[in-house]
Parts: structure tokens; C-alpha cells; sequence
């Protein structure tokens, strides 16, 4: 699958595997941000603008992947389950051990960030270990992203109805503590703080 870094989100809370598809294109952009910051300066100190590149993408994760991955485990699969569709199971048992895995290296990249952002530079090691974290999320992203993306989204489309849709939808919009109509561009990360969350 191609990446499609940068490209414009398009969906809604109204067309919910749309927008399940266009955060995929804001992780895959947040994702080789970091990437190029660590390459590129080499674990050395940050000037403002990689300083922000690194922060702007680190927040991100922190915020939009638990998010995204609530959006799926919780509205998205178990409706999808409850049709026992066999093709729609399998992918799903995968999907789910890939969020584990992907879980686990965001918080592990997450405290490696933050550990430069606060000291200004990385150890050797710390670069080396952090590089590795990052190209290992972004070959499991790589098929992580085509499976759904090609597969499970279009199951999904096909097998429930515009009623679960938008129940999924509404769910997603209450999970970041936005109205259902919030504007493009908005939807993949909360705009509210943790505690400003809606219980």
C-alpha cells in the first residue's frame, strides 16, 4: 500500500470508516515526522523548528493513537464480530495484536521524546533505540493501515448498516468530546485535554 502522507481528511463523524481511513493518513505524516527529525539531527540538539516537529508529533500520538485505537476495539469490532462474518473475525484477532504492539512502542517512543525535549539531545543508544522503535511502527503501520484501509473497511461498509454507522459515528464524536458536526481537519485528536474528557 502506498502511503498517503499529508493528504487532506476529508471524512466525518457522518462517514465514520472515512474518518477512520483519514486519521490513518495523520498517523502515517506524524509518524515520518519523527522519523525525519531523529534522522536528520542524529539525536543532536533540536533548533525550533525540529523542537516543534518533535513535540507537535509526540502529542499527537499521545492523544489521537489511544483515541483511534477506542474508535476501533470498542464501536468498530464488536459490531462487526456480532455479524459472524469469518473473514471480518480473522482480521480483527490480528488487527487487535497489532494495537498491542503499537501501544507498547508509543509509550516507549513517547518517553524517549520526551527525555530529548527536556535534555536537549540524545545518547548514541538512546538514538539507535529510538530509530529502530519508529521503523518498526512504520512497517507495522504499513500493513496494519492496508488491511484495514483495503479490506476491513469495505467489510464494514458492506455489513452494517447506515444505522450502526452512525451510532459509531456519534460514539467517536462523544470519545474526544466534540459535536457530531465538528469541521474537517478536527476529528482524529480530541481538542479537549484528558480531564476535560466526557466520562
Amino acid at each position: 500500500m502506498a502511503l498517503q502522507i499529508g493528504a487532506k481528511a476529508e471524512g466525518s463523524f457522518r462517514e465514520p470508516l472515512q474518518l477512520l481511513s483519514d486519521c490513518h493518513r495523520r498517523i502515517e505524516r506524524f509518524l515520518q515526522q519523527l522519523i525525519h527529525v531523529a534522522e536528520q539531527t542524529e539525536g543532536d540538539g533540536l533548533n525550533e523548528a525540529y523542537r516543534d516537529e518533535l513535540d507537535t508529533a509526540l502529542r499527537y500520538f499521545e492523544n489521537a493513537e489511544p483515541l483511534h485505537t477506542a474508535d476501533e476495539e470498542v464501536s468498530l469490532f464488536p459490531r462487526l464480530l456480532a455479524k459472524k462474518h469469518e473473514e471480518a473475525e480473522r482480521i480483527i484477532r490480528t488487527l487487535e495484536a497489532d494495537h498491542d504492539v503499537v501501544g507498547a512502542l508509543h509509550k516507549a517512543v513517547g518517553e524517549i521524546g520526551k527525555r530529548w525535549l527536556e535534555r536537549g539531545y540524545l545518547e548514541k543508544q538512546e538514538l539507535e533505540e529510538l530509530l529502530e522503535k519508529l521503523y518498526f511502527l512504520r512497517n507495522t503501520y504499513r500493513q496494519h493501515i492496508g488491511m484495514e484501509d483495503q479490506v476491513l473497511f469495505p467489510l464494514a461498509a458492506a455489513l452494517l448498516s447506515a444505522e450502526e454507522l452512525e451510532v459509531i459515528g456519534h460514539e467517536m464524536a462523544d470519545r474526544r468530546g466534540v459535536p457530531f458536526d465538528t469541521p474537517p481537519g478536527m476529528r482524529c485528536a480530541s481538542r479537549r485535554s484528558k480531564q476535560e474528557q466526557p466520562k
